[in-house]
């Protein structure tokens, strides 16, 4: 008699756990179908960002463009405003200084900006570098700088701004990071949705 006690509790005990585990699963299933989006998101002038695992991500003017950073980082970065139509010239020169410690980081800027600006804005791009190096690059620096074919000089300082001197606009960073955040900003000026 006490064995048949025992097994009926074990029998209950059992079917209490599998009952349990029912009901996990299907929460789970309802989570899953009915649960927040958990993907970071943040509106920024009307467009929304999403992170990935690549990145941000955002859908303007019905293409979808990637970023590294939201643009609520990279707002506060100084900006000239007279850097809004040099950006939209059908030409422009994208150079960067190859003896500066970040020269790895303004060559991957310099190829974002001479992949995407001929894509998405119908941009002629032109590369070069300011100082000669071993590799066969044209050495353009901000005095090639004209109304209607400006320079994009990237460099390093101790401050990250952009600025604008005549035609040249000067993107200067304190570090590596510093410079994926003005390539950003760059296109999200280009796209307007950013002003300055």
């Amino acid at each position: 008699m006490h064995d048949e006690q025992e097994e009926r509790r074990r029998e209950r005990n059992k079917k209490i756990l599998s009952i349990g585990i029912v009901i996990i699963m299907v929460a789970s299933v309802l989570g899953a179908f009915f649960g927040t989006d958990a993907t970071p998101k943040q509106k920024y002038n009307g467009i929304t960002f999403k992170q990935n695992a690549q990145g941000v991500t955002a859908t303007i003017n019905d293409q979808k463009y990637a970023f590294t950073f939201f643009p609520q980082q990279v707002e506060g970065i100084p900006t000239d405003a007279a850097i809004v139509p040099l950006l939209a010239s059908p030409v422009l020169f994208v150079t960067y200084n190859p003896a500066a410690a970040a020269n790895e980081t303004m060559a991957r800027v310099q190829y974002y900006i001479s992949e995407l600006f001929p894509a998405r804005f119908d941009t002629f791009v032109s590369l070069g570098v300011s100082e000669p190096t071993a590799f066969v690059f044209p050495i353009i620096t901000c005095a090639n700088a004209t109304s209607s074919q400006p320079v994009l000089f990237l460099d390093e300082s101790n401050q990250t701004q952009i600025s604008v001197e005549g035609s040249c606009i000067r993107a200067t960073a304190a570090n590596d990071e510093d410079l994926l955040r003005i390539a950003d900003k760059l296109v999200l000026l280009r796209l307007g949705v950013m002003d300055r």
